[in-house]
């Protein structure tokens, strides 16, 4: 397969790679890149990576001639960067073969046609899914109009399909339905296992450069850079949510403690904490204080509310729902409280129901309640048990890192630290 580029000074061309490429012993689909006046090779890019052995089935240029497309026949498509050889995005468009691929005029928009009879029309930042038809038997060719207005597929019976994929650009960054989008990507991620792989994390940058700096999308800009560990840029984004006063916005307030305590910024939190425990001292919301109280007991400080704390977390420790968590945030403001008796005792029956539970989203909880539980034998003059409830606080936390909210992480390494700083771990 050959394809000029638009500027007519490069070739792009597909073959297999040689024997040993990239460690391999097999030879695997690769684009080579010609400059056409020196003959010289520019570029040489295996499809997929060295995992990757299929063939390649499609190419497609960049209006601009900068960056080359290809599908392989397994339904992968990578673009790269000719003069750089980077590559902007590697996406799995089908499980069939991408038999055809073409840019649009603006460079905005790709679409490609599969052995399966599915169209797409992609994003070219990041190749997220814009628009999807099904012809019902296999595409073999696609093609824009010349205003990129209008989009035409053939198949491999011959018939051909034409549709207007303007809407495409309704979802596009600059366009109307930009909200629904990033709203979209949003869903997305945090509905399944979360991770920040170098795929999700485009994930998530592309989210943020959908959702628009409004009020609306404060909170999510928010916890999308908090989960990229840009700390900082998630406490702006929350600071601006809970403008309106930390009652109005209790959500946002919450996430903004986590934010300060993954930064680092224990003073600030402190502050923070001092202020939620004054706004919500007579809340009618039981939950609400609950959390509040759980917060305040994430650290230790001598200038805290102890009192209000205890009592906050006591307001809610009388309910059926959540009980294990509402004995929990009890526990642990009774140990803030220096009352390490009577929290040790509510953790370790805690500690077993947790145990016991075959619930695993209450793993975040069962190693809190360790990591509680350390430390409090720990001050009751017990430093073995203090170190066995460590170990199963560690291995916990070890387990819950790849697939956990970055609050859940937050909490965890600030309690980790402390414990171990505790007891000279």
């Amino acid at each position: 397969m050959l394809a000029w580029s638009p500027t007519g000074n490069r070739v792009a061309v597909t073959a297999l790679g040689e024997l040993g490429d990239n460690g391999s012993t097999s030879r695997h689909g690769h684009i080579y890149v010609v400059d056409t006046k020196s003959g010289v090779t520019i570029l040489k890019h295996n499809l997929g990576g060295p995992v990757h052995s299929d063939n390649v089935a499609s190419l497609a240029w960049k209006p601009d001639g900068e960056t080359v497309l290809a599908g392989s026949r397994s339904g992968l498509m990578d673009a790269v960067e000719v003069a750089t050889g980077r590559v902007s995005f590697s996406t799995r468009l089908y499980s069939s073969g991408v038999n055809a691929l073409a840019w649009s005029p603006d460079g905005r928009r790709i679409v490609s046609a599969a052995a399966d009879g599915s169209v797409k029309i992609v994003s070219t930042y990041g190749g997220n899914d814009l628009l999807a038809f099904d012809l019902g038997e296999a595409a073999t060719h696609v093609a824009w109009s010349p205003d990129g207005k209008r989009l035409a597929a053939a198949t491999q019976q011959g018939g051909i399909h034409v549709w207007d994929a303007s809407p495409a650009y309704d979802f596009s960054p600059a366009g109307s339905r930009r909200a629904e989008l990033a709203w979209a990507y949003h869903y997305s991620y945090y509905s399944r296992r979360q991770s920040t792989s170098g795929s999700d994390q485009v994930h998530l940058r592309d989210m943020l450069r959908l959702a628009p700096d409004t009020l609306e999308f404060w909170e999510m800009r928010g916890h999308t850079h908090a989960t990229l560990g840009e700390f900082d840029r998630a406490i702006e984004e929350f600071t601006k949510a809970i403008g309106p006063g930390l009652g109005r916005s209790f959500s946002a307030a919450r996430s903004y403690g986590y934010a300060l305590l993954g930064a680092g910024n224990t003073q600030a939190f402190h502050r923070h904490i001092a202020a939620m425990l004054e706004e919500f001292v007579d809340t009618k919301v039981p939950s609400n204080g609950r959390l509040v109280a759980w917060l305040a007991a994430l650290t230790s400080h001598e200038a805290i509310d102890r009192k209000t704390m205890v009592r906050l977390a006591q307001s809610d420790a009388g309910g059926d729902a959540d009980s294990n968590h509402s004995m929990l945030v009890l526990a642990a403001a009774r140990y803030r409280d220096d009352q390490y008796q009577q929290a040790a005792d509510e953790l370790s029956e805690l500690a077993a129901n947790f145990e016991r539970s075959p619930d695993l989203a209450t793993r975040s909880d069962q190693a809190y309640a360790l990591y509680f539980l350390a430390m409090a034998r720990h001050q009751l003059g017990h430093p073995f048990q203090a170190r066995r409830y460590l170990s199963q606080a560690t291995k916990l936390a070890e387990d819950l890192a790849t697939d956990s909210t970055w609050t859940i992480r937050v909490q965890l390494e600030v309690l980790d630290q402390e414990v171990r700083a505790l007891i000279g771990d």
